[in-house]
């Protein structure tokens, strides 16, 4: 493209890139007698080992349902508190967006 010198007049110059395809090369599926949690760290522990190997770049991790906590909250002790479940909510709201992934 370089030694080409007859484009036409306004024409932007191309540009040329070459594109890397990347194939799978490998499917890896964990199960076992473990929690989701404990099965979903040792995802992101393998994840992290494969990187650190020469030559790998890329890893996807894919892990189904994200992480889920559950509150139970007593009435009585929210009560207590001087609280409501909005007060809660609010709080759960504002420590889970700061958390990171």
């Amino acid at each position: 493209v370089d030694s080409i010198n007859t484009f036409p007049a306004g024409m932007e110059r191309p540009v040329i890139q070459r594109e890397k395809f990347q194939q799978e090369v490998m499917i890896l599926a964990l199960y076992g007698d473990m929690s989701y949690y404990q099965l979903k760290e040792l995802g992101n522990d393998i994840k992290d080992e494969l990187l650190a190997l020469p030559g790998v770049n890329l890893v996807d991790f894919y892990s189904g349902l994200d992480y889920e906590i559950g509150i139970e909250i007593s009435p009585d002790k929210l009560r207590e508190y001087g609280l409501t479940f909005r007060d809660v909510s609010s709080a759960v709201q504002n420590i889970s967006t700061n958390m990171s992934p």
